[in-house]
């Protein structure tokens, strides 16, 4: 399994920071396996506040390509937000749990409470087909076609 890892590291959650135009995402690119050998997690942020905190929410920026695509996902259900432009529009799905998978050094497993050192590990060719899927799974369906057909 293509599995690809990153330490996380607290840091607070701005949304603004955060926000990006992902409809640009891969535009270069030519097919999926293109898409696979180019995309890497880059940076894994987790909360620091309690709002946040209990929320369980986390971001993944994924880079391909030289552009980034970012994610907040819910750590629990794993479900899966990203930011469709700059204004903050959002697309949303659920991940399938062969996508992305919390790996931590608990003695229970994950608990963003207990210890915030937690590995993500991304299966690509699952996310690929997480992408494909999108256009029947996510409620801003013209935006995620659109998207897949940068990819």
């Amino acid at each position: 399994m293509d599995t690809h890892g990153v330490k996380g590291y607290v840091s607070a959650f701005d949304r603004k920071k955060y926000a990006t135009n992902i409809l640009n995402l891969g535009k270069s690119l030519k097919n999926y396996k293109s898409f696979l050998n180019r995309i890497r997690l880059v940076e894994r942020t987790l909360p620091n506040d309690g709002e946040f905190r209990r929320e369980n929410l986390c971001n993944i920026v994924l880079k391909c390509g030289g552009r980034k695509l970012i994610f907040k996902m819910n750590t629990h259900d794993y479900h899966l937000h990203g930011y469709k432009n700059n204004d903050n529009t959002m697309w949303e799905m659920r991940l399938p749990r062969d996508v992305a998978r919390l790996r931590g050094s608990t003695p229970t497993g994950v608990d963003l409470n207990y210890q915030q050192r937690i590995y993500l590990e991304i299966n690509k060719e699952a996310l690929v087909t997480a992408f494909n899927n999108l256009a029947q799974m996510g409620p801003n369906v013209e935006a995620t076609k659109m998207l897949l057909n940068y990819v």
